[in-house]
C-alpha cells in the first residue's frame, strides 16, 4: 500500500473571509514554527496554525495586485512574496515590515529558496527563471528556455537541481549551469504546483484536477489522484515527508498520508483522502 489512512478528525478550521480575505492563492509554513503565511489579492497574512488566529498582515507596496507566491527563507527570518505587478517583496517574518523590493518585468507565479538560503529563485509569466543572490538581491543566473511560461518551481533538497512545471510537462534543470537535465512530458494542462519530499525521493505535481507523484530519480509515475471536486493549486510536504497537503481553488485543504515502498506500491490507490482542514 502506497498511502495509508490516518485520522478523520478535523485538526483546525480557519475562515479567512472573517478577516476580509478570500481566494487564497498561496500558502507557506514558517520553518520550525506554527506560523504560516497566505497570499491573496493585495494582502499577505500571517496566521497562528494552532489557534487559527490572524497574527498580522505584512507591509506591501501599492497596486501589488494578486499575490501568487509566498515563501519563507530556510532560517524563517524573512518572507518573500511574488506579485502580479512583477515585484518580489522581502518582509521581516516576525514584524511584517517591508525590507526590500526586487523589481522584475513580469507577473510572478512562483518562488523558492535554495536549501542553504543563499539563493531565491523566481519564475513568471514569460517563463524566465531568475536566480537572485539573497545578500545583494542581484541576478546570479538566468534560464530562459521556455516557449510558454512556467507556473511552478521547486528546489531539490540537495540544491543540485530545480524543477519547473509549465504547460503539460515538468522539467529538471542543473541549478548551477542552467542546463536541462530531463523532462517528464504528457501531463494535462498547466502544472500549477510542485513539491519535493524532504528526502528528495518523491516529486508531487498538480495539473488540471490531477495530483501526481513521481520518482525523482527515474521520472516514473508512482501515484495519482483525480480530484474533480477540488481544483488543486498548491502542494506541501510535512517536514518528515509522510504527509502531503493539497490546497484547492475552492478553499479546501486535504491531507494525504504517504508510506512509500519502491517494491510495493499501487498507483491508483496511492492517494487516499484523509482529512479536510479548511472549507
Amino acid at each position: 500500500m502506497f498511502l495509508e489512512p490516518i485520522t478523520e478528525a478535523r485538526i483546525n478550521t480557519i475562515t479567512s473571509e472573517q478577516h476580509g480575505i478570500a481566494h487564497i492563492h498561496s500558502v507557506a509554513s514558517k520553518p520550525n514554527s506554527s506560523v504560516f503565511a497566505t497570499g491573496s489579492f493585495g494582502m499577505v497574512s500571517l496566521w497562528d496554525g494552532h489557534t487559527g488566529q490572524l497574527i498580522r498582515t505584512c507591509e506591501l507596496d501599492e497596486n501589488i495586485g494578486e499575490i501568487w507566491a509566498v515563501q519563507f527563507s530556510p532560517d524563517g527570518k524573512t518572507l518573500a512574496t511574488g506579485a502580479d505587478n512583477g515585484n518580489i517583496l522581502i518582509n521581516d517574518s516576525d514584524t511584517g515590515r517591508l525590507l526590500n523590493i526586487i523589481k522584475t518585468n513580469e507577473s510572478l507565479h512562483s518562488l523558492t529558496y535554495s536549501p542553504d538560503g543563499k539563493t531565491l529563485v523566481s519564475v513568471g509569466k514569460n517563463g524566465t527563471i531568475h536566480f537572485w543572490d539573497v545578500n545583494t538581491y542581484k541576478i546570479k543566473n538566468t534560464i530562459n528556455e521556455f516557449t510558454f511560461h512556467a507556473f511552478s518551481i521547486a528546489y531539490t533538497p540537495d540544491s543540485n537541481s530545480i524543477v519547473t512545471g509549465n504547460i503539460s510537462k515538468i522539467s529538471f534543470w542543473d541549478a548551477k549551469t542552467g542546463k536541462l537535465q530531463k523532462t517528464i512530458p504528457g501531463l494535462i494542462g498547466n502544472v500549477v504546483a510542485l513539491a519535493i519530499s524532504p528526502d528528495g525521493k518523491i516529486l508531487a505535481s498538480a495539473d488540471s484536477f490531477h495530483v501526481r507523484l513521481w520518482d525523482v530519480d527515474t521520472g516514473r509515475l508512482i501515484g495519482s489522484l483525480n480530484d474533480k471536486k477540488n481544483n488543486v493549486n498548491s502542494l506541501a510536504f510535512s517536514l518528515d515527508g509522510k504527509i502531503l497537503a493539497t490546497g484547492s481553488k475552492y478553499t479546501t485543504i486535504g491531507l494525504w498520508k504517504i508510506n512509500y515502498d519502491e517494491k510495493d506500491f499501487n498507483e491508483h490507490s496511492c492517494l487516499n483522502y484523509q482529512d479536510i482542514l479548511m472549507k
